[in-house]
């Protein structure tokens, strides 16, 4: 669709959404999708992979660092809201679902020279599930 009609499906599809109707939204254009879905389901060949309430999924995010040292010991407090995955490099991937204030103190104590910290998004679930070595 052309920036104008696009904007106007999505203006429409706002409302039948205040209206209380339910919408079958289909676009490959994810940031639509974030910007007007409650829930999102995930299709691949044909067959549903993934459904998630867009609530839940703005709650988790990606904190990628750069050590200089070895983490410390996760408290068993954060171990069930948290992914770790060591990489060769020195740097570290860490995923979290909810509210990650306690984690930014135990990353307090590790020793980093670099750290970034990003919503995971809807482009990142569905790479999730169409990326080449799923």
């Amino acid at each position: 669709l052309d920036p104008t009609i696009r904007q106007k499906v999505l203006e429409i599809a706002s409302q039948l959404q205040a209206a209380g109707k339910t919408i079958v939204f289909s676009s490959h254009v994810l940031s639509e999708v974030e910007a007007i879905s409650n829930r999102v389901a995930i299709l691949r060949a044909g067959q549903l992979v993934h459904i998630q309430p867009m609530s839940e999924l703005k709650q988790r995010h990606r904190i990628q660092a750069r050590l200089t040292s070895p983490l410390p010991e996760l408290p068993l407090s954060l171990q069930e809201a948290v992914s770790i995955q060591q990489q060769p490099d020195q740097r570290v991937v860490i995923e979290v679902s909810g509210d990650f204030s306690n984690l930014l103190d135990w990353l307090a104590q590790a020793s980093l020279s670099e750290m970034e910290i990003s919503p995971i998004g809807l482009s990142t679930v569905y790479e999730q599930f169409h990326s080449t070595t799923t």
